[in-house]
């Protein structure tokens, strides 16, 4: 049940996001299924939201899809991560 926990999380604070606004979700797991599957999920059913990690947090990335990056503990010294960021359309 978390992956749509975590979906009903974001759209809650995506509906708090001005025009031109960012929206940062950010997880402290390494599944998939509520990292990847969370974020393309919200990005099929919000359409006034786009991808826009900025490029000094992809640098970080021991895994990116363009969407969202994993830092993985053995890759950035750090915890496992997921992050994503969006921008809302005007």
């Amino acid at each position: 049940g978390l992956p749509d926990l975590q979906y009903s999380i974001i759209c809650e604070g995506a509906s708090h996001v001005k025009t031109g606004g960012r929206l940062v979700y950010s997880t402290c797991t390494l599944s998939r299924a509520e990292n990847d599957g969370v974020v393309k999920r919200f990005l099929q059913n919000n359409t006034r939201f786009y991808p826009s990690l900025p490029p000094e947090i992809s640098r970080l990335a021991g895994d990116s899809d363009g969407t969202g990056i994993t830092l993985f503990p053995h890759v950035s010294h750090s915890d496992g991560f997921y992050i994503a960021v969006f921008t809302k359309k005007d």
